[in-house]
């Protein structure tokens, strides 16, 4: 029996992400050296900017997920973007694991538990 196709929809948007300098350890020189310290998202915005903000990198993000995402469950990601693939013109594709392979099965049920307030 074949399974139904999973209907998935899309957001698309623009965050403006802004550094913060000071100073910060070198553990390899063993003292402070100026630098970013950390970033935080400044705008997100439906349009890309005409205008960004001083020393703003402006991302184009596109979220897509199955429908089935607006159940009560929270889903949330943390994505580590290499400095290799921030060059100009690169595209970014990031997939989640398929829960039903296993693979990812602890990190669902983790997930889930959080969402219902439970300290797994």
């Amino acid at each position: 029996m074949p399974s139904s196709p999973v209907h998935t929809v899309e957001a698309t948007f623009y965050a403006q992400v802004v550094p913060t300098f000071g100073n910060r350890w070198d553990s390899t020189q063993k003292h402070s050296v100026p630098g970013v310290t950390s970033i935080k998202v400044a705008t997100i915005t439906q349009q890309r900017p005409n205008k960004p903000q001083s020393k703003a990198v402006v991302i184009k993000l596109t979220l897509r997920f199955s429908e089935a995402a607006f159940m009560p469950l929270q889903p949330q990601a943390v994505i580590d973007i290499p400095d290799v693939l921030t060059q100009v013109g690169q595209t970014v594709v990031i997939e989640a694991d398929d829960p039903s392979d296993g693979g990812s099965q602890a990190a669902v049920d983790y997930l889930a538990a959080v969402a219902r307030g439970e300290k797994p």
